[in-house]
């Protein structure tokens, strides 16, 4: 079966048991995080777990791209674009990443902070950490609708994230910091030991206020 084989592409199952490319003992791209549960490694330069496609960051943890290109009209204040792996351009190289041919049309410096994985409330707790720092000119923020649905979570991936819960009109962060995650991701016998072919139980587990996947074993519980 394809959702159980130990293909990186295989079907999207993987949102609810590990993501391949961030799951402990795998770590390349991505190191853990103690607010974000996850952030790209500062310099690192290879490919993905099971890709093919050059992935290189600086020491600030940005995307970069147009290396080799003459500097844009307009270094200073960039723009900063933020959100998960269609911003960072996870299945592409450096140079075909949305934030690249952006600044090649604004002929502006387009700064790169996508995050493979995030839920918007990362993207969100990442832009609060790194906007001071970048002083921005213009905050693109580039989202899916699943980003939503992954704020829902408390593990994600098969990874401890951050997540807000509702309290008294207003939003409270949890999980925070951030536990580390498990040794290892789970197998796919595993999976399937945990799910007994129940395939629709697979999601989050928000009726009685866990956030934490089904896949992953854990118990619903109420939110603290």
């Amino acid at each position: 079966m394809r959702a159980l084989s130990d293909d990186p592409k295989r079907w999207e199952l993987e949102h609810f048991v590990t993501y391949p490319s961030r799951a402990d003992g795998r770590w390349n791209v991505m190191r853990p995080h103690p607010l974000l549960g996850w952030e790209p490694r500062p310099g690192y330069s290879g490919t993905n777990h099971g890709g093919r496609e050059l992935l290189t960051f600086d020491d600030r943890g940005l995307r970069v791209h147009r290396r080799q290109a003459a500097p844009p009209a307009v270094v200073t204040p960039p723009v900063l674009v933020m959100g998960d792996s269609y911003a960072m351009g996870e299945e592409v190289a450096d140079e075909e990443t949305f934030p690249a041919h952006l600044q090649d049309l604004l002929d502006r410096r387009v700064l790169n902070g996508g995050v493979a994985g995030y839920g918007l409330d990362q993207v969100v707790l990442r832009a609060e950490t790194i906007v001071p720092r970048l002083r921005p000119g213009l905050l693109i923020v580039s989202f899916i609708a699943d980003d939503v649905r992954r704020t829902q979570e408390q593990i994600l991936w098969g990874i401890e994230k951050p997540y807000f819960e509702v309290v008294d009109d207003g939003l409270r962060l949890r999980n925070v910091p951030v536990p580390p995650s498990a040794a290892e991701p789970l197998d796919a016998d595993h999976l399937l030991g945990r799910t007994k072919g129940a395939f629709p139980m697979i999601g989050p587990c928000t009726k009685t206020g866990s956030r934490r996947s089904a896949a992953a074993g854990a118990r619903p519980r109420k939110a603290p």
